[in-house]
Parts: C-alpha cells; structure tokens; sequence
C-alpha cells in the first residue's frame, strides 16, 4: 500500500493522471480498509472533478470513521461546487464540530451566508481570524462584506488590516480606494488605486477609478489620460470608453 500510494503520488505530481488513478486503486484494492488510500483515492476523484465517485469514497470513510474531519470536509466542497449550499453548510459545521474549531471550515460557512447576505456570516470571519491573526484572507474577506453591507468605516478597518499583513494586496487597496472615492476623499483614493497599480499594473479598472476621481476633481487631461490607458488594458471597458467621449465631447 505504502509503495502504491508513493508512486500514485509521483505520477500526480507529474499530471500522469491516469497512472495516479491506477496506483491509486492498487493501493486500495490491497487493502480495502485502509484509511489513508481510502482519503488519496477520494481526494483524487475530487481534484479531477470526478465528485460522485469522490463522494462514494469519502462516505464509506465516514461510514468505517464518523470522526473523520476531512472527509466530512471534502464533502462540503463538493456539495459547494455543486451549488447544494444546504448540504455545503452541513458538512462544513459538521467539521467544526468534530475538531473544535477549524479555520477552512469557518471560512467557507462565512463565505456562504455572505453570498446571501446573511449576518452570520460575520460570526464564521470572526471565528477565522480568531484562529489565525495573521490571514490576509479572513480579514480582506471580512472587509467585503462590511462593505456590502455599508458599514464602511470597518470594512476600511479590515482593508487596513490585510495591507498589513500582505502589504501587495492589491485588491485591498482597490477597495479602500473605491470607499475613499465614495467619501469624495478624491486624493486618497487616488493614492490608494495607484498603490494597486503598483502592484498589479495591468488592473485596468483602477485606471478607470483613478479617471474616474479626478474628472470629478476636474482635472479633465489627468481623467482622459486615465481613461487611455485603461483602454490600452481592456479596450472594451464601457465606463472608461463612455469617458473618453464624454471628455473628448467637452473639448
């Protein structure tokens, strides 16, 4: 089994996917109980999209072991990417339940009830970054939501706390930058889309902002300029198109 497994993995490790799922099964077919190619072969099926064979797997793991976080946990993912949410949120508090307290588990939940604006959602991201101080993840994660639901001051606060932990977060400054903007704090907001460019310099959408903030400051040769290069990026970029005519109209 041991041996089967190590070379299952290799051939995975390669993108030998047909010789991994042989290798695989051998090991199983060896010995049909064994916990840990019982796991391998199941996360296999699921890394392939294969999920009702990667499901059968790890319900026959939960069946000999109804302790077993991760196949509980697998079991979310796959009820997740097959949009049963309902089952998704099972599985995942499931997982909670049996380890106490579990990061992933806590993320996705709190990912789900965001998507439907569930107020919950926010127990779940506290619950994450209570078990991991230093995710840029949880924290930016936390920030959407506090944005979504208008209360903007913490979402800048949590925005501010993943720039700290991951200072290249790019999309963190993008969204400070888009709360500036809305708070008319133009020249923040600027500063923050350009710290995002410096990170991700091909983001055309905050070239737009940035044109965006300063039309509104009129400053129409730094909006057009703006606007230009965020078309360089993405020529069918609709607002920043509907920009150039209007400045382009103006003068």
């Amino acid at each position: 089994v041991a041996y089967q497994l190590q070379l299952a993995d290799v051939f995975f490790a390669n993108d030998q996917t047909i010789l991994a799922l042989e290798s695989y099964q051998q090991a199983v077919d060896a010995n049909p109980t064994n916990q840990e190619a019982l796991f391998k072969l199941a996360q296999f099926h699921f890394f392939v999209r294969q999920y009702d064979k990667s499901k059968s797997v790890f319900k026959k793991l939960i069946t000999e072991n109804p302790s077993d976080a991760q196949a509980s946990f697998h079991l979310g993912l796959m009820a997740k990417e097959q949009q049963d949410t309902a089952a998704a949120l099972a599985y995942f508090q499931k997982t909670i339940s049996l380890v106490g307290s579990d990061y992933n588990s806590s993320m996705q939940i709190a990912d789900i009830l965001a998507a439907q604006s569930n107020a919950e959602a926010l127990d779940y991201y506290n619950s994450a970054i209570s078990i991991d101080r230093n995710s840029d993840e949880a924290f930016y994660a936390r920030g959407l939501y506090h944005q979504k639901i208008n209360e903007l001051e913490k979402a800048m606060s949590d925005y501010q706390a993943t720039i700290d932990i991951n200072p290249k977060h790019y999309f963190a400054y993008y969204n400070a930058g888009n709360i500036l903007a809305i708070q008319e704090k133009y020249d923040l907001a600027i500063e923050h889309f350009g710290m995002a460019l410096r990170f991700k310099g091909d983001l055309a959408k905050a070239y737009n902002r940035i044109a965006q903030c300063y039309e509104l400051q009129a400053k129409a040769e730094l909006a057009l300029r703006n606007y230009e290069r965020c078309l360089q990026i993405d020529p069918d970029h609709q607002l920043a198109k509907e920009g150039v005519a209007r400045l382009t109209a103006t003068n």
